[in-house]
């Protein structure tokens, strides 16, 4: 599923280009550059060193979904996948986990400081709205997409 997952979303981040104008609000999710480490080996660093399950990675992708929906200046580009996966995963676990580590773990995980992902963590929230939760819906035509024919799936 990790690399199904890392090709979507270097095919998305790919489709987009940095907004010219990012709203304060939004800046933290933005890098000046596009990271050196590819999104192949960000994700299987993801999967190697935070434990999460499958379930965390589909969740997170839905709320990558939902942040797209909800402020087009969040589409996927080079210079934001990498955070905003990041908070996202983060959300998920929490939400989707029983146990999970502390933010402190995360952070090194993610390559930024604890502050950043907590300030990040916050400002996901806002975007969502607050609502994390998925209904078994998404969740599956998610599951399915990733797993058999990624790109049959649509935002919700």
């Amino acid at each position: 599923m990790e690399r199904v997952l890392a090709r979507d979303l270097e095919e998305y981040c790919s489709a987009n280009t940095t907004p010219t104008s990012i709203p304060p609000d939004l800046q933290l999710f933005f890098s000046a550059a596009p990271e050196s480490i590819s999104l192949s080996k960000y994700v299987e660093r993801l999967v190697e060193y935070t434990g999460c399950s499958d379930s965390v990675f589909i969740v997170a992708l839905i709320y990558l979904h939902r942040a797209q929906v909800a402020r087009r200046e969040l589409a996927l580009t080079h210079t934001n996948c990498h955070r905003l996966f990041s908070a996202s995963l983060y959300l998920a676990s929490k939400y989707v986990d029983d146990i999970v580590f502390d933010g402190d773990h995360y952070a090194a995980v993610f390559g930024i400081d604890l502050y950043e992902l907590l300030e990040m963590e916050r400002r996901l929230l806002r975007v969502l709205n607050w609502n994390l939760f998925v209904e078994d819906e998404t969740y599956t035509k998610y599951d399915r997409g990733l797993r058999n024919c990624p790109h049959d799936i649509e935002t919700d």
